[in-house]
């Protein structure tokens, strides 16, 4: 297994294509992989992954709700038909 690249090289390395290629702008895949010091590769398995790792709307960390979304939005109802 090859050496773990940090989070913020990948991060620098898909910015940089994406931004590179949305400007029409000639360059090499391989010029990129060298300036961040990346092996072709892992830098082709980063491009193809190039997908976003976090999914925000089923975070599982934290504490669990108390009152759950729909009961708020009964409570909300309640609240604006008394003018509360």
């Amino acid at each position: 297994m090859g050496p773990h690249y940090p989070t913020l090289v990948k991060a620098y390395l898909l910015g940089a294509s994406t931004y590179l290629d949305s400007r029409g702008i000639h360059h090499f895949k391989s010029d990129l992989f060298r300036q961040f010091g990346i092996s072709k590769p892992r830098g082709w398995a980063f491009l193809y992954a190039g997908v976003d790792r976090r999914h925000l709307e089923v975070e599982t960390r934290g504490r669990k709700l108390i009152i759950s979304t729909d009961d708020l939005h009964k409570m909300e109802e309640i609240i604006w038909q008394y003018s509360y």
